[in-house]
């Protein structure tokens, strides 16, 4: 019987296998909700995260508290300037 995607990704986690060593993913709305959970999930996959958002306190006490696989930048997904320097960290 094959393995529904949950239990894979649980097997993954015991033997310490990280999917997305080596890449860098950039979340917008990352501050806070589901863009936080998804930080919080690549970063614990390896990855390197740039968290995107408005809420600059939030993104800012996040980014801290993951360390160093972690930056944040402040990004209005309206402006298009700011998500052009945001891509530019990537």
């Amino acid at each position: 019987m094959a393995k529904s995607g949950a239990d894979q990704t649980t097997e993954w986690r015991k033997r310490g296998i990280m999917r997305l060593k080596g890449k860098v993913a950039v979340v917008t709305g990352a501050a806070s909700g589901i863009g936080k959970a998804t930080v919080e999930r690549f970063t614990e996959e390896g990855a390197l995260v740039i968290i995107g958002d408005i809420q600059r306190e939030l993104g800012e006490e996040l980014s801290s508290e993951i360390g160093d696989n972690a930056a944040f930048k402040y990004c209005d997904v309206t402006e298009e300037n700011d998500v052009k320097e945001l891509m530019e960290l990537a």
